[in-house]
């Protein structure tokens, strides 16, 4: 699939924080709280269309002393899906507002109460949408031939030297969009530098006209003075225009575009972060007006990004939770996210008690293994099933547990897995083998596509919903295609979850490694089944994450 560009998510992320401090609303302080998850860091999303959502919110938020102002309600409809207009108008603005008036700085989970939609659709092609697409098309197009022309200008500043050859490269009209603006970036960059040796020259004596020239071009390229360093002596030229309303940017930013706010917008970056800034933000911006499967998002892993800057939405972004990334400088805050959700509300309310019961008396029973028996050669299917086989034989060496390992193609079969506490398998696609009878509080998940597409449809044969009809307190599974690398990694979420340190909400968030995709975690955020008695010493758990 075509994922998102990283060098220009990475200079969008720079450029939102650099010009637009205000936009969206500030994060809570919690996101730097590295202590484990509290009930007061929860804030619990009711949906008002949906007729147990508000009830179960309150109950839950009682029986784990949440602070009865951490209660947001939201009209999000009854269906299971949402628009992402809808998402927008109805959920992620008013949600952002909630945060500052109520002052939430303690805030770092958001928990989505049974009812809430399971995913975000992709907006469909309107005719306004293909206008905007044009706009944003004309303003790459004449900000990438602009900038080709300063640099021809550049090349012929100082006609008493003679003009550097850049390095070769195609010519910036050919290849796709962001290989012709890193392109015509580079050229002008390259020219700056050459006609900025030139002016400085010792050989002769700097024209003042030029260097004046010189500092235009770079003010009208970047939106700001050149350094000083370069060691020219002409002033800037003052701003052409009234200084920009960073307001009136992150009130663009909060909101839904329509073709005049789209032209305002591209407008006033460039006015603040010239002609480079613009041509960046019309790029990142196209995958919003050409809608395709890859908008669509799980609700909850949407809102895990809901104090990122602006970004496209079609693919996965990397979680900066994630426990094996590396920061890379500043990260953009990324809340915990889960929803206690199921078929019905007494399911839910179940797995409340549950959650609650085992945390006393801690999670005891068998571990189910379902691999396939794939050669570990076998691509990133080979991978992902040596990983299964890894986690059985290091629990079964390791542990006390009781560990069932079936490796070869077949699942297990109705009633081959009595007293389950821990399940994870793979892969029977929309079809839930009922082979288990799970303790109280037991935790498990499924690697297959769509298994959490829908929670309330009758007689839905998914494993998410089965799951927890079945008795299961917590489970995760994506709403659409996620692709295998989007599913935590057995070995990795089961040695965070058997260690006891961290909840459910924690656990997931370490070990899930994209975020505004399709995965969504279902349980209790602060489900910790093993914190009475954990199975993973120090030593096991840093061994177990080596395997």
């Amino acid at each position: 699939m075509l994922r998102r560009s990283l060098s220009a998510l990475a200079w969008l992320l720079v450029c939102a924080a650099a010009l637009f401090p205000g936009a969206r609303a500030q994060p809570p302080d919690g996101f730097s709280d590295p202590g484990p998850l509290r009930p007061e860091q929860i804030l619990v999303l009711a949906n008002l269309n949906f007729g147990p959502s508000i009830d179960l919110a309150r109950e839950y938020m009682q029986a784990r002393g949440i602070p009865p102002e951490n209660l947001f309600i939201a009209g999000m409809g009854d269906e299971e899906s949402i628009s992402r207009r809808d998402y927008e108008q109805a959920v992620a603005g008013p949600l952002r507002e909630f945060f500052i008036e109520n002052d939430l700085r303690a805030v770092r989970c958001l928990l989505l109460m049974h009812g809430a939609p399971l995913r975000i659709l992709e907006a469909p092609a309107t005719a306004e949408m293909k206008r905007m697409d044009l706009l944003r098309a004309d303003a790459f197009a004449l900000a990438v031939e602009r900038l080709g022309a300063m640099r021809d200008e550049l090349n012929t500043l100082v006609a008493a030297a003679p003009a550097a050859s850049p390095p070769e490269m195609p010519p910036a009209e050919i290849g796709e969009p962001a290989d012709q603006l890193a392109r015509a970036e580079h050229e002008l960059q390259a020219a700056l530098r050459a006609a900025a040796d030139r002016i400085t020259s010792p050989a002769g004596t700097p024209d003042p006209r030029a260097a004046a020239r010189w500092a235009e071009l770079w003010v009208e390229a970047f939106g700001q003075s050149p350094p000083a360093q370069l060691g020219l002596d002409a002033p800037a030229p003052p701003p052409a225009g009234p200084p920009v309303d960073r307001r009136r940017i992150e009130l663009l930013l909060l909101k839904p575009l329509d073709p005049d706010a789209l032209t305002e917008l591209l407008d006033l970056v460039a006015a603040r972060n010239g002609l480079v800034g613009r041509a960046h933000l019309a790029l990142q911006l196209a995958d919003r007006f050409r809608p395709d499967w890859r908008h669509r998002a799980a609700l909850d892993s949407e809102l895990a990004t809901l104090f990122w800057p602006e970004f496209s939405p079609a693919g996965p972004l990397p979680n900066p939770h994630y426990f094996r990334r590396r920061a890379d400088g500043p990260q953009p805050p990324t809340l915990l996210t889960c929803r206690l959700d199921a078929p019905d509300a007494e399911t839910v309310r179940r797995m409340i008690a549950d959650c609650l019961r085992i945390e006393r008396e801690g999670l005891r029973g068998n571990v189910y293994i379902d691999a396939r028996g794939k050669p570990l050669s076998e691509s990133s299917y080979g991978d992902y099933d040596e990983n299964l086989r890894r986690l059985a034989r290091f629990l079964d060496r390791e542990t006390s547990l009781t560990v069932i390992l079936d490796n070869d193609e077949t699942l297990f079969q109705p009633g081959a897995a009595p007293a389950a506490a821990l399940y994870c398998g793979w892969y029977s696609l929309a079809n839930y083998v009922d082979a288990f009878e799970f303790v109280p509080g037991a935790v498990g998940y499924h690697i297959a596509s769509s298994e959490a597409m829908t929670l309330r449809r009758d007689k839905a044969r998914n494993w998410c919903p089965a799951l927890l009809r079945d008795g299961v307190a917590a489970t995760f599974g994506p709403v659409e295609e996620p692709y295998l690398t989007a599913f935590p990694r057995p070995t990795e979420f089961f040695a965070h979850l058997l260690a006891g340190r961290r909840s459910l909400a924690e656990v997931y968030a370490l070990t899930l490694p994209s975020v505004s995709w399709m995965m969504t975690l279902i349980g209790d955020p602060l489900y910790r089944p093993f914190a009475a008695h954990p199975v993973l010493d120090e030593d096991q758990f840093a061994r177990l994450l080596r395997e």
